[in-house]
């Protein structure tokens, strides 16, 4: 039996077929067949995959969508999504997909460049004042649909428009193909989005990038927006952390910026969740927690270079279907430590810049009191801190600032950092096999082993993830957070004892890493893995009896193989899967998904299934 469904329609100067296939590879594809021609054959006049299609409304729910449109935005701003809107309609009705974009000005409505070949239906189609009229005036007469769609290769937003035949029948035929398809575009529903944008992100960037690039189309979506400018630090953390606001299941939180912003959305919705269970609240009861979004307008942005949507077209579509993933999370908790305090260029530019006194460099024993942080990224110490945070002075340049200050790092000399590393092995839960390659000579699985694709259905992530005695997974399962299955005392004792360390005293790169990307152009850790509960360790060291400085041929060797992950194969260069990590660091700073943490020992445990992350088809 197929699973086909098709309605007779009117499209452009003739009648046609619209047709829907849901089992086409990517989620389905929507068609629109012509007539027999001439020679009898029937042709393809549209065609877009799911992947690529944002709306299919009607005359009246197209009206409805603007009305609320101009309630989200101010006037300058709905007036110019009105005029994103009109081009994309204009391209949909000439046929010309050149002529469609993501408009910022009504300019963009002349942009023309073919001839408008439209029926007596079609005519006026492109226009507001007649939105609607027809389904309203005549409910039995021909009706307007409209199919918001994207051409990704060209980056073009555009909107074709056809029409029911008359009759309830031929209507009802018609809105069974519309709405299969757009159960298959909106497989979450309809959702509210809280955007949360930093006009500090990407060198200034991230609110022209959202207004520009990603608005105009999810503005024709279904979903409803709600647009937040952050005005300082853990801005958008203490917003999803705040009881007194809103925030459930039927909301998706976006970060428009860097990966810091992300870090404050995880954090703030594990802080939610903690405030809720203080007040002996269950979580689901209330609701539940957001989804979770980014939108690359960072240096970074890593977790968007390993889910697919680092151009803004595909994160803006990403956003539209929101297609989601389990990611693990760190959680952070603060160790005493004896520490080597010594101030940073970023240290003290950041004090020169605000008139406040310059830190001055100490010694002394950490006792950081602060509650534990999230982190979807990585915990990072050493030399790439350094990179990250010496050249925030540099961020007009975007990316190029981390080769600039690495450069700059190698002419200087490269600078190694004490610490004390033990950890807890990672074991796979059904062979039983360990990943670790902590001596020169030792080889990694690197072209066998499984890689993640991101998604739940990863064989390695599920045939790992964390379970209970019953066999049910347990999503973040934070013994902080949600009661954990009890654990046997023979197994807490293994845990307990089942740590090692490392040998080396001395390191030049330490990162312990969630997912593969660091940044866009920084595969650190290529075997890990979204859901697999390890976080995947990434060192080079020096032992106590080895005295030599790091080479600079070396350090380059390491850090351009860091684009394609082929620096783990590298001798110098270390990795293990470990399931827990402590860390005590003498000296350099410590961050976590790029953002800087209290200068103190941490010790990073995994939250299997800690957040659903949005990520591209």
């Amino acid at each position: 039996m197929s699973v086909v469904v098709e309605a007779p329609i009117a499209f452009r100067d003739g009648n046609a077929i619209l047709r829907f296939d849901p089992l086409f590879p990517g989620g389905g594809l929507l068609s629109i067949v012509s007539g027999a021609d001439r020679s009898g054959k029937n042709s393809i006049v549209f065609q877009s995959k799911v992947d690529d299609l944002v709306n299919i409304e009607t005359g009246d729910e197209r009206l409805a969508r603007q009305q609320r449109r101009n309630q989200e935005h101010s006037g300058a701003d709905a007036a110019s999504l009105q005029a994103s809107e009109s081009a994309a309609i204009n391209a949909g009705v000439t046929g010309d997909e050149d002529v469609g974009c993501f408009a910022r000005s009504s300019k963009a409505v002349r942009g023309g460049g073919g001839t408008k070949r439209t029926s007596s239906l079609m005519a006026g189609a492109g226009s507001d004042s007649d939105t609607g009229a027809p389904e309203s005036a005549a409910p039995t007469g021909p009706q307007p649909f409209f199919i918001h769609y994207v051409v990704p290769k060209k980056k073009k937003l555009i909107t074709a428009t056809f029409f029911s035949r008359a009759g309830k029948e031929q209507l009802a035929l018609v809105r069974e193909v519309v709405e299969k398809t757009l159960a298959a575009v909106y497989p979450q529903g309809k959702k509210e989005l809280i955007v949360f944008v930093s006009p500090v992100s990407g060198s200034g960037g991230a609110k022209k990038m959202w207004e520009r690039d990603v608005l105009p189309l999810v503005s024709l979506s279904k979903h409803s927006i709600r647009v937040i400018t952050t005005t300082r630090q853990a801005h958008a953390e203490d917003f999803v952390a705040d009881l007194a606001n809103t925030v459930n299941s039927s909301h998706v939180c976006v970060a428009v910026g860097g990966d810091g912003m992300m870090h404050e959305a995880v954090n703030g919705v594990q802080r939610r969740k903690q405030a809720l269970l203080e007040r002996g609240v269950d979580i689901a009861s209330a609701g539940g927690v957001p989804l979770l979004a980014t939108i690359p307008a960072g240096s970074g942005c890593g977790l968007a270079k390993c889910f697919n949507i680092l151009e803004p077209i595909e994160a803006a579509k990403a956003l539209v279907h929101l297609n989601s993933t389990n990611v693990d999370l760190f959680r952070i908790t603060y160790v005493p430590c004896f520490h080597n305090y010594v101030p940073t260029e970023f240290e003290i530019r950041a004090a020169k810049k605000s008139n406040k006194p310059i830190p001055q460099r100490h010694s002394g024993m950490t006792d950081v009191q602060d509650p534990p942080r999230y982190a979807f990224l990585n915990n990072c110490f050493g030399v790439t801190n350094e990179v990250d945070k010496g050249s925030e002075h540099m961020r007009w340049m975007g990316n190029a600032r981390f080769t600039v200050k690495a450069m700059q790092i190698l002419v200087d000399g490269i600078p190694q950092y004490r610490m004390r590393v033990r950890y807890r092995p990672w074991v796979h839960q059904e062979t039983g096999e360990r990943l670790e390659k902590t001596e020169v000579g030792q080889v990694l699985p690197y072209k066998t082993y499984p890689r993640c694709n991101g998604r739940d259905e990863c064989a390695h992530c599920t045939s790992n993830r964390k379970r209970t005695r019953s066999g049910e997974n347990i999503p973040g399962a934070d013994d902080s957070l949600t009661p954990v299955a009890p654990t046997s005392s023979s197994t807490k004792n293994e845990e307990e004892t089942d740590w090692k360390e490392l040998a080396e005293d001395r390191f030049t790169l330490l990162m312990l890493n969630n997912l593969v990307d660091a940044a866009r152009d920084m595969a650190v850790a290529p075997l890990a893995h979204a859901g697999d509960g390890s976080m995947d360790i990434v060192y080079s060291g020096r032992l106590p009896h080895d005295p030599r400085p790091v080479g600079r041929g070396e350090f380059i060797k390491i850090f351009l193989g860091l684009e394609g992950g082929t620096h783990i194969e590298d001798p110098t260069v270390h990795y293990i899967k470990a399931a827990e990590v402590e860390v005590l660091p003498e000296d350099g700073l410590v961050m976590a998904d790029g953002e800087l943490l209290p200068t103190s020992g941490v010790r990073v445990k995994m939250i299997p299934q800690g957040v659903r992350v949005v990520r591209s088809l």
